[in-house]
């Protein structure tokens, strides 16, 4: 860093015509200087410092070597960076590369302290770098020679052009991407259904569709370029990964997918198009076999002490009898037990005792809050079908033996990051992506689903006109939401892009788009899901399935017993 000097610039009259870039710099409140250390450079700096401090709310940030502050987060937009150049401009172009993150969308004013031997060669070699760091913002002007000053247009091919330096900021800095003039732009295709992938039209034509793949070519429309289609060399499309690897080498430009970078250095995101988060849905719960209706009144709980209860009043009658006539049969106790608690009579004979009495009076009245208690029970699970508890954590899914399936890749993808917990991973089954459109094609509920949100849109969509939903959401996401489309750093268009995705969101044309995608799916892909009728269901062997197969074994052993006794007594 350097201080000014306020003498100084009042005795260097020969800076006097730098006024001209003096009043340039003065029309912006934030001013940064990159410079070299040498002895011209620092005279100038303060020169420009001390008329630029003449006007008040105005701060100023000087770089003479590389520093990790980032100007964008410190600096209120729009700001001006001057770069003042020696002989050997690259002293100045390393300090603020090794300063700063990117240029795009940053106004910089060079400076050519010292008179090149050949401008237009320096200019050439300047403008080249400019447009190689994504810098096309720029204003250059020789101090020996501060009228006119020179820019470039980059589109469609590098040229140099010249202004006069009277003209305003706002005319000297203008917004160079908003017309690339037919110039080449890359549309990398991804297979990332349903927001990106190929399909073939009413026509029979094969076609590329997904509101992204919409997004990024209306992108290129917008701006006037030629859009150019990339896959790769077999001619199928990239994965995920794949087109982060193009982008990165430069083979291609925007890819038609929504991901977060995993973190190259030359690489960014846009701005958000895509706001939820990864989402794990489970099948809807299942609905219980009507023959299992016969247990449902109780929970198990109150089914082991109505046992109990069975055992202790049998066992009462038993010893009861045991002691008064010396002679007992524990399992004609039992059947008298059973049949006080349905209300129903015994032999006259086993009345003979006050003490019976009273255990065959507890015994009804047991037997008949119980009963009623089964019959209201029994008789609300008859009016409607009674499904199984949801699967809300991932514990309950373990629990019930559900699977979910994910993407290969989305699991890679998640892997990296550490996000897949132990729990998670015992239950998620990685398959690939045509097997997945095709379970969800299907709406089955055969298996979970971890899905990105434009797939949990289209599956919600379709289900929102059933009678009974195919899949539930427990609430479980995972951590990293997805956010912009990926672009390299020195991509000319990236202040471009990010604008138009903030007209998208304001439009309302994403939500739009989005939409006509999930239904020409659904009309395209989705199988017919038939759903059952309305209507009262008559009583029918299934519900009393259970009850009579448990009738018929018992019946069954009886008279094989009653056999058996048969056979063994006539032998005697």
């Amino acid at each position: 860093m350097i201080a000014p000097n306020l003498i100084l610039p009042l005795l260097l009259n020969n800076f006097t015509n730098l006024q001209s870039i003096l009043n340039i710099s003065n029309s912006f409140r934030d001013v940064a200087l990159f410079l070299p250390m040498e002895t011209k450079c620092q005279q100038m700096a303060e020169y420009l410092l001390f008329g630029i401090q003449q006007r008040p709310h105005t701060s100023v940030v000087i770089f003479t070597k590389n520093s990790p502050v980032d100007l964008r987060k410190n600096m209120s937009p729009p700001f001006l960076i001057n770069a003042l150049l020696t002989g050997n401009i690259s002293k100045t172009l390393e300090i603020m590369e090794n300063s700063m993150d990117r240029f795009n969308d940053i106004k910089i004013l060079f400076i050519f302290v010292e008179e090149p031997a050949d401008q237009s060669a320096a200019l050439d070699d300047l403008f080249t770098w400019c447009w190689k760091t994504g810098a096309l913002s720029v204003v250059a002007s020789f101090f020996t020679s501060p009228d006119p000053v020179y820019s470039f247009d980059p589109f469609p091919i590098v040229t140099i052009t010249i202004f006069p330096v009277n003209q305003t900021w706002d005319q000297l800095f203008i917004e160079k991407a908003k017309n690339l003039q037919g110039t080449i732009l890359r549309r990398v295709l991804v297979s990332d259904f349903p927001r990106s992938f190929p399909y073939t039209n009413d026509e029979g034509e094969v076609q590329h569709g997904g509101y992204t793949a919409d997004i990024i070519s209306e992108f290129i429309h917008q701006v006037n370029a030629t859009m150019v289609d990339v896959r790769k060399e077999n001619g199928e499309l990239f994965d995920m990964f794949e087109a982060e690897i193009c982008i990165s080498e430069g083979k291609g430009d925007l890819p038609t997918l929504v991901r977060s970078t995993t973190r190259r250095n030359n690489m960014l995101n846009s701005r958000s198009i895509a706001t939820q988060q990864y989402e794990l849905i489970v099948p809807f719960s299942r609905f219980l076999p009507a023959s299992s209706y016969i247990i449902l009144p109780f929970q198990w709980n109150v089914w082991v002490l109505a046992l109990m209860m069975v055992v202790f009043i049998a066992s009462a009658d038993y010893l009861h009898v045991r002691i008064l006539e010396s002679s007992g049969d524990f399992g004609k106790a039992l059947c008298h037990a059973l049949l006080g608690i349905c209300s129903q009579s015994i032999p006259s004979q086993c009345r003979s005792s006050w003490r019976f009495r009273y255990i065959r009076f507890q015994l009804i009245v047991i037997g008949f809050i119980l009963t009623n208690l089964y019959l209201a029970h029994l008789s609300s699970f008859m009016t409607t079908r009674v499904s199984e508890p949801q699967m809300k954590t991932i514990k309950d899914i373990k629990d019930r033996g559900q699977k979910l399936l994910m993407i290969d890749f989305h699991f890679l993808y998640f892997d990296k990051r550490n996000l897949i917990t132990e729990p998670l991973r015992e239950v998620i089954t990685t398959v690939d992506q045509d097997t997945f459109a095709e379970v969800i094609f299907a709406m089955n509920g055969t298996y979970g689903l971890c899905l990105p949100p434009t797939d949990k849109r289209l599956i919600l969509l379709y289900q929102s006109n059933m009678k009974r939903p195919v899949f539930y959401r427990p609430g479980l996401k995972l951590a990293v939401p997805y956010v912009g489309s990926l672009m390299r750093k020195n991509a000319s268009f990236i202040g471009r892009f990010n604008r138009y995705v903030s007209n998208l969101w304001a439009s309302g044309l994403i939500d739009y788009w989005r939409k006509v995608n999930d239904y020409e799916i659904i009309r395209r892909y989705f199988k017919k899901h038939e759903e059952p009728l309305d209507g009262f269901e008559e009583l029918g062997w299934k519900h009393i399935e259970y009850s009579m197969t448990f009738l018929i074994i018992g019946l069954s052993a009886s008279i094989i017993c009653f056999v058996i006794e048969m056979f063994v007594k006539s032998r005697n």
